[in-house]
């Protein structure tokens, strides 16, 4: 597949999680792989706590030219949540046609965590009332199952990986220059896990159900298997070679 730069599309995305989850080095490795396509690229600040148990949300947008790094709440295209209470509270930022792909492993911030606020209660429920083109998945066992739990940030982007206008090629060029090699192979696994992601039961899935954002993989066709992989059991997942992780 050629990427397609020449579209006066921007894509939007939002990513949301907790501190800790990795959705800085999400954000990071997106904005790499939109260079790498020849996109211009705006990202936002973190917002948010980026500490263990803080809210952490990023802006992303890409297309043939950005001028603000920022967009308004009805404006995603992709909302990109690591826990799903984050996933409820920024719904409203997705456009009507917009995509959420969501980890459905709770995560309690800090406040939960002491004692000050209770976790509300149906929160699956709750989204999938709030918006119909969604998939959640339990990114923390498919990231288990490629060798470390915390992996789940390459799991999520590779379930989010069909709807980007990148290439396969892109894809590794970036994933293997940023992530150092000590635990790059439990990442490229992580990373293939997330793409096979199955879809929901008892409606149409991802796949089938939106077209592809500026130029990605067709509809109601799954990706064919990313080429990296490898061993399980690395025990450090994600710092990469520019810096630690992060949150």
């Amino acid at each position: 597949m050629t990427t397609n730069t020449t579209t006066t599309t921007t894509t939007n995305l939002l990513l949301a999680g907790v501190g800790g989850q990795g959705v800085i080095l999400a954000s990071y490795l997106l904005s790499q792989m939109a260079l790498e396509a020849g996109f211009d690229i705006k990202q936002s600040e973190v917002h948010g706590m980026a500490q263990r148990g803080g809210s952490v949300v990023s802006h992303l947008r890409f297309g043939r030219e950005v001028h603000s790094p920022l967009f308004t709440a009805g404006t995603a295209d992709i909302l990109l949540s690591f826990e799903p209470l984050e996933a409820l509270r920024y719904i409203n930022w997705l456009k009507p046609e917009g995509i959420l792909i969501y980890n459905t492993v709770q995560v309690n911030p800090s406040t939960v965590a002491s004692g000050l606020a209770k976790y509300p209660d149906r929160i699956e429920e709750r989204i999938a009332e709030a918006h119909a083109h969604v998939l959640g998945i339990n990114a923390v066992a498919i990231a288990t199952q490629a060798g470390t739990a915390r992996a789940t940030n390459l799991v999520l982007l590779g379930a989010l990986s069909p709807r980007l206008p990148f290439t396969d090629d892109q894809w590794d060029a970036v994933l293997r220059r940023e992530l150092a090699p000590p635990i790059l192979e439990v990442n490229l696994r992580a990373f293939q896990l997330g793409r096979e992601a199955p879809r929901p039961r008892g409606r149409r899935g991802l796949w089938s159900l939106w077209p592809t954002v500026a130029g990605g993989a067709p509809c109601g066709r799954r990706p064919r298997p990313f080429r990296g992989g490898g061993p399980r059991g690395v025990s450090t997942p994600w710092p990469r070679r520019v810096g630690s992780a992060g949150a």
